[in-house]
């Protein structure tokens, strides 16, 4: 059992070492490896469950509480990986057809990479001394000498990999400074996991003589059952605010503090989607070019704003920008005559509650949609509704006949209200909705709407 315990241990080991490489290995390869990982996981758990039913047991010293927190936080980040891994899967699990959060799924599995990277070496480290153990004999542990040059050289190891932590980014990472893992594909291989293992090094001696350090604390009285449910409780409250966290903080933090850049050229221009029938016009409404920005204001996606090519830019415009492209036809924006939104976006939603309530109709520069057959909307969710200039828009003109495909941005609310008021402001359309698209999944949009246009162009040749 002790030699099965430690194969996997060290199998985990290598292949946490491997999944860190990333792009440099292929992606196929690390689907394969995450894979891998989470079997080792559970194989993990089952050869260590009598730890878990021991868990009401016993006493709880100053190392085994940091020890089950430890467990807990690793048990929680691994599946939070596992789950989203797949979900922004391209290869082994694309079959699951996930398309919506993907974003939000990536950040995700980026924090909890490198959590997993940093508490894994930190529970080698308070376990280290029962490795060695099972791994060296103890005629081989006597020479005093051998195992303070061991030291020194793990000590020097270690001091590199605080140069390397750096180096790598890694603390840029794990709060999300940076939104995509960089690598530079030039460099060799061995030197990426020759810094990697100066991590591991790393946190292994922190988590090491931090485990030697609470063992000096003396233990106390063995625990009561008011004790140990508390205990359970606070186990409980630290899982339930760390997925939290994950979930929510870390969505959260994407929208609203996180500046959003993209190369417009890579983001909008690519392959020409396979429409039948006659050119539609594009429509869009978005803040820029009806807000009155301030110099410093933030180009995050919860306002629906990013920097394109350093330039701000509303995200329904990119969007708008994505579909002129790829279907080759005119596009056009909704644009107030009157009174802007104010630069706050927390402001610009009050103003879009007044004017809902008030069933307002903002003055807006005309939009001829008469020499069109079709009309592709797209628009974001104000308050589960269409923003107001959009009610004026379709009220202005004569949509008989026609069809007026919608394509909504929105924080987390689907479609809301909109189809039932566009179809209401649009009288004698026939109103298709194509998809509702999280605001930060917006740069990455390009392949969605390229599959729904060319399913669009597929049906109608097939009638």
């Amino acid at each position: 059992m002790k030699k099965t315990r430690m194969i996997v241990n060290v199998g985990m080991t290598i292949v946490l070492l491997g999944l860190m490489s990333y792009s440099l290995i292929g992606e196929t390869t690390h689907e394969i490896l995450g894979t891998i990982m989470v079997v080792l996981f559970i194989v993990h758990h089952i050869l260590n469950r009598k730890w878990f039913g021991a868990l009401n047991k016993g006493r709880y010293s100053a190392f085994r509480i940091c020890q089950t927190i430890l467990v807990f936080l690793m048990l929680v980040s691994v599946v939070m990986s596992a789950v989203s891994g797949i979900i922004i899967s391209k290869h082994l699990y694309v079959f699951l057809g996930f398309s919506q959060g993907m974003a939000t799924a990536r950040s995700i599995h980026i924090v909890c990479a490198y959590a997993n990277f940093i508490l894994m070496s930190l529970h080698l480290g308070l376990h280290w001394n029962s490795m060695i153990s099972a791994m060296v004999p103890n005629d081989k542990k006597s020479s005093k000498t051998l195992w303070w040059v061991l030291r020194i050289i793990a000590f020097a190891i270690a001091g590199y990999g605080v140069y390397a932590f750096i180096k790598r980014q890694i603390g840029e990472y794990l709060f999300l400074q940076q939104q995509y893992v960089s690598f530079d594909t030039s460099e060799p291989i061995i030197l990426f996991y020759l810094d990697y293992i100066a991590i591991m090094v790393l946190f292994v001696l922190v988590g090491h003589y931090l485990g030697k350090l609470l063992k000096k604390i003396p233990q106390g009285k063995p625990m009561s059952k008011k004790c140990k449910v508390i205990l359970v409780i606070v186990l409980i409250l630290i899982v339930v605010a760390v997925v939290a966290i994950i979930l929510f903080g870390i969505p959260y933090f994407n929208r609203h503090f996180k500046t959003v850049e993209v190369n417009k050229q890579q983001v909008v221009s690519g392959q020409k989607a396979d429409y039948q029938g006659s050119k539609p016009l594009v429509v869009y409404f978005t803040r820029v070019g009806n807000t009155d920005f301030e110099e410093d204001v933030d180009a995050v996606s919860g306002a629906s704003l990013l920097l394109a090519d350093g330039k701000l830019t509303g995200s329904d415009e990119l969007l708008a920008d994505m579909v002129s492209d790829m279907l080759d036809c005119e596009s056009k924006a909704i644009t107030l005559t009157g009174k802007k939104y104010p630069s706050s976006y927390g402001d610009t939603v009050s103003v879009a509650g007044d004017e809902l309530k008030a069933q307002a109709r903002p003055a807006i520069e005309p939009i001829d949609v008469s020499g069109y057959d079709s009309i592709i909307l797209i628009y974001p969710l104000w308050w589960y509704s269409i923003p107001m200039p959009v009610t004026t828009f379709l009220e202005q003109n004569n949509f008989e006949g026609k069809t007026v495909y919608l394509i909504a941005t929105q924080g987390s609310s689907g479609y809301g209200n909109t189809v039932g008021e566009i179809e209401k402001a649009a009288k004698g359309a026939k109103v298709e909705p194509l998809t509702s698209i999280y605001c930060e999944d917006i740069p990455n949009a390009r392949q969605t709407l390229l599959d729904i246009f060319n399913n669009i162009g597929n049906n109608a040749a097939s009638r």
